[in-house]
């Protein structure tokens, strides 16, 4: 954190390594995020979880990473038995020393589509996918472009611009995918938006 604060280019990152049980302490995963959110103020920072363990309680280390945009990574006992637990973390640890880009964005015409889940990201990491589904409005368009904005370690901006073709042949394999992958993503963003917001409607 301090680091951060000397240098923005550098990744703003935690990683915590747990079986997951809060038995000390504040134990409540919502008041676990609350307190992790008001302590680091107006900076934001990325919380990568870590678990350890069949055993693990992977419901608090998965709201951990959705309330602050980190990914979930599982290590299981057989990697801990057959690896070992430092070497698997050096491995991990490596793709995060640096990322490739900050305050990454996709970016769309207005009025093209709809229904988008998150289209901003702090960072992208090698070997990272990032993920954007939202909904073609004008079922007449064969293409859409889109734009995507990052920020180098140098601090340089760059855009990559690109055409995407929206021609999936009838009931292929392929159409039945992005059917597939889209509705996943739209119960992920509804799940988040509901941890945000816990409403009746995002319940239901």
């Amino acid at each position: 954190y301090t680091a951060f604060q000397e240098d923005p280019n550098r990744a703003n990152l935690i990683h915590l390594i747990s079986d997951g049980h809060a038995n000390s302490g504040v134990t409540n995963a919502d008041d676990i995020n609350t307190n992790f959110r008001n302590a680091q103020g107006n900076i934001p920072i990325v919380m990568n979880t870590y678990s350890v363990g069949s055993n693990a309680n992977n419901a608090l280390l998965s709201k951990l990473t959705v309330f602050n945009t980190g990914r979930l990574h599982y290590i299981s006992d057989a990697t801990v038995r057959d690896v070992g637990l430092n070497d698997e973390l050096t491995r991990v640890f490596d793709d995060y020393k640096c990322p490739i880009l900050s305050n990454v964005t996709f970016n769309y015409p207005d009025g093209s589509v709809d229904q988008l889940t998150i289209t901003s990201f702090p960072y992208f990491f090698k070997g990272q996918e990032l993920a954007v589904s939202g909904r073609i409005l004008s079922e007449e368009d064969d293409y859409i472009h889109m734009t995507i904005t990052g920020v180098t370690g140098s601090g340089r901006t760059v855009t990559w611009r690109r055409i995407i073709s929206m021609r999936l042949a009838s009931q292929s394999e392929e159409e039945c995918l992005v059917d597939k992958m889209s509705a996943y993503m739209r119960v992920k963003q509804n799940y988040t938006d509901y941890l945000y917001n816990p409403t009746e409607e995002l319940r239901n």
